[in-house]
């Protein structure tokens, strides 16, 4: 009897390694999803400012968001107040 235990134990433990191994790449592969759709958000809200200070005639703005990233932030605040309100889920 304790070779078949011994065989179930190990049956049982290579299927938790599986489960496991399987359950690590999916976390993985939804962090790079979520990762690549932060990315092209934040492109896009960043074309977007651009775009808006473009249409204002705003140059020195756009120049001083390429220089300096906490203006960016301040400009990004102004301009899109609503977006940056959004909350993330904890």
């Amino acid at each position: 009897m304790g070779e078949m235990s011994d065989l179930l134990e190990e049956f049982y433990d290579d299927q938790l390694r599986v489960q496991r191994k399987a359950t690590r790449e999916k976390i993985k592969k939804a962090r790079i999803q979520g990762e690549r759709k932060g990315e092209k958000k934040g492109l896009n809200k960043l074309s977007s400012l651009y775009s808006k200070l473009y249409k204002e005639k705003r140059s020195e703005d756009i120049k001083g968001i390429n220089e300096d990233y906490e203006y960016r932030d301040k400009l990004l605040e102004e301009m899109f107040p609503q977006e940056n309100k959004e909350e993330c889920p904890a």
